[in-house]
């Protein structure tokens, strides 16, 4: 084709000059594009968290659980043991210890006949050969029968107290908890008996309540 017939040199070199312009500008627009989406990454990247060990764990860690205060009270002692048997046999021979109980710390045996809150609901005399013997007693471990409501029940100064924090649970980790109370409340009302039959049965038996000295 004779392009010179139709187009003068002028419009040949402006055409072919704005060509070159747009194909600079459409450059230019796509190293700005990606200078700006690699601009993105370097300031997202150091905000997100890379999983030292395998992917991030999507529970969450649960605090432990608090821990109950030991319990300060005061046991009526009688004689203490390397063995069950021999506590026992000890125990049989008294017919006084008739409501006495074993309790089980640090691995001795312990014969007490009575368990109170304060020195002074512990009498002993000269006679009995007994004395008062203070202890901690911790329910922590008690969570399967509820370790409040045990703690509530050794420190009950009434019957009516200690039926009434029993009565408050009717949950199935308290039902083996609640024969309990039944069981040893139906041959004494002495609260002091109650509560070294309750320590006997979780610290001998059940291994829940832990006892120091």
């Amino acid at each position: 084709m004779n392009f010179g017939k139709r187009y003068s040199n002028i419009t040949v070199i402006m055409a072919m000059l704005h060509g070159v312009i747009i194909g600079i500008a459409a450059i230019a627009v796509i190293g700005l594009v990606l200078v700006s989406g690699n601009d993105k990454a370097l300031v997202k990247s150091p905000n997100e968290e890379i999983p030292a060990s395998g992917p991030k764990s999507t529970t969450e860690e649960k605090e432990p659980s608090e821990m109950i205060d030991p319990l300060t009270l005061y046991a009526k002692q009688h004689g203490v043991f390397t063995t069950s048997a021999s506590a026992a046999t000890f125990m049989s021979a008294e017919p006084s210890l008739a409501t006495a109980a074993i309790i089980q710390a640090g691995g001795q045996y312990y014969v007490w006949s009575a368990v109170g809150m304060t020195e002074s609901e512990i009498t002993t005399t000269t006679q009995d050969d007994a004395f008062t013997k203070e202890f901690a007693v911790s329910t922590s471990g008690c969570e399967v029968i509820g370790a409040e409501i045990f703690r509530e029940v050794l420190q009950s100064d009434t019957i009516e107290k200690i039926k009434l924090s029993v009565g408050q649970e009717n949950d199935e980790k308290a039902q083996g908890f609640n024969k309990q109370i039944t069981a040893i409340t139906a041959f004494t009302d002495d609260l002091s008996v109650i509560r070294l039959h309750l320590l006997s049965q979780y610290t001998y038996s059940q291994d829940c309540a832990k006892i120091s000295f």
